[in-house]
């Protein structure tokens, strides 16, 4: 049976933080060992994008306010591969291509998402800002 991503979000909100738990309860029940390992590092997997994700877009949310230059390829396509179409399709399209970009993104903090977050809404006053620092020398 394949699982789509948005069911995997489901389950994961459930467990977050308790694969380890899950695992040897599962395995205390003698299913196929690989199999429950299989599944545990897809959920673990899927949390991690999910992060990066969010990170994704608070960065990419900077980016496009500040009109940064530079390689965000990764930025991009984490946040063009996680769109809603994204979450409907079955686990095993989560390519390493995608889980590489994750990778980098993925030790953000809450706490630095917000404040990217905030910072990217503030551009007017930065923008402001510069123009009167130029105009005060």
């Amino acid at each position: 049976k394949t699982r789509l991503l948005d069911c995997m979000a489901k389950s994961c909100r459930h467990y977050k933080g308790c694969c380890r738990i899950v695992t040897a309860k599962t395995l205390q029940l003698a299913l196929d060992k690989r199999w429950v390992k299989t599944r545990v590092q897809e959920v673990e997997e899927y949390q991690r994008l999910v992060k990066a994700a969010d990170a994704a877009k608070a960065v990419n949310m900077v980016c496009q306010k500040l009109n940064l230059t530079g390689d965000f390829s990764a930025v991009d396509y984490l946040c063009q591969q996680m769109s809603k179409k994204f979450k409907h399709k079955p686990l095993l399209s989560v390519t390493n291509e995608v889980l590489r970009a994750g990778r980098c993104l993925h030790n953000l903090t809450k706490e630095q998402q917000d404040c990217l977050t905030v910072f990217a809404q503030c551009v007017p006053l930065v923008k402001w800002l510069r123009e009167e620092v130029k105009e005060l020398r």
